[in-house]
């Protein structure tokens, strides 16, 4: 890889000149924070989402999740008098290294699956900084020569019988059961994936064509469909249950005790309950 003479950035466009003067900046900034290129590590991180967003179209959620690994890498910098332009194979070697065994502090390291992401992050952030200009081409390690190795397990699944039997397990007398019932009915006609059950709102279900909008992964629409069972369990929920719910106006499909949206968690302690009364289904 090369660094660049002027970076086109207005990030940095203090920083022209040649990859010495580039240095330079780095080392004095060094002298005057007592961390390497932390300054401007931290404006590049600032500008990082607004690339996310706009050029790879990643939610909000995706967002934040990139960001957090991103600060796992700043930290092992910073432990390391490192910067930016010190990328290489033993910089990146040394970062999974220390994500493994000590990246959460205490001695305590991330699991595979997480240090996998972090990488994905980092090749993605070294992606960003070709784009501004700091570097011609990636200073990170091809994947084929740096991979983390993941155990694939097969996914858990239920049979007819088994869903059947999830689907009859709330208590329809209650308005809790009520609207437990139609999440369990939303999630297994539909399809759709946590983050896109917790956005839903009344308004993205359209009865008459028995389809909801549905905002997916980067943002993208799609439409789903559902059947009549899950039909009359939405209906029951929005005129009956969700009525009685609801302590202020909200757009928020399904609302919690206290008539806000439903959390992430929520969701998943709603099937892991369920599911714990199956017959060797305790964990779906």
């Amino acid at each position: 890889f090369f660094y660049t003479h002027t970076p086109p950035s207005p990030i940095l466009s203090g920083l022209v000149g040649s990859e010495m003067c580039i240095r330079d900046r780095l080392e004095t900034n060094v002298r005057h924070t007592g961390h390497v290129g932390t300054a401007e590590f931290d404006l590049y991180q600032e500008a990082f989402p607004r690339y996310l967003r706009g050029q790879r179209g990643l939610s909000k959620n995706t967002e934040k999740v990139y960001m957090a690994d991103l600060r796992s890498f700043r930290q092992y910098l910073v432990n390391e008098n490192l910067c930016l332009v010190d990328m290489d194979r033993q910089t990146l070697r040394g970062f999974l290294a220390w994500l493994s065994t000590d990246g959460k502090g205490a001695h305590q390291g991330y699991a595979r699956v997480s240090v996998a992401r972090k990488l994905t992050v980092v090749r993605a952030f070294y992606r960003f900084l070709v784009q501004e200009g700091l570097f011609r081409s990636t200073p990170v390690p091809s994947g084929q020569s740096f991979k983390v190795k993941l155990t694939k397990t097969l996914p858990k699944f239920l049979g007819q019988r088994e869903a059947s039997q999830l689907m009859d397990m709330p208590d329809e007398d209650t308005v809790i059961g009520v609207r437990d019932k139609a999440i369990l009915e939303t999630l297994y006609a539909c399809g759709i994936r946590l983050a896109e059950i917790h956005g839903l709102n009344v308004t993205d279900i359209n009865f008459s064509r028995k389809e909801i909008v549905v905002n997916g992964k980067g943002s993208k629409e799609r439409l789903v469909l559902f059947g009549r069972s899950t039909s009359d369990a939405l209906e029951c929920y929005i005129h009956r249950a969700r009525r009685e719910l609801e302590a202020s106006p909200c757009h928020a499909l399904f609302l919690n005790r206290y008539g806000g949206r439903l959390s992430r968690r929520s969701y998943e302690k709603i099937v892991r309950r369920y599911s714990a009364l199956l017959e060797n289904q305790s964990d779906i």
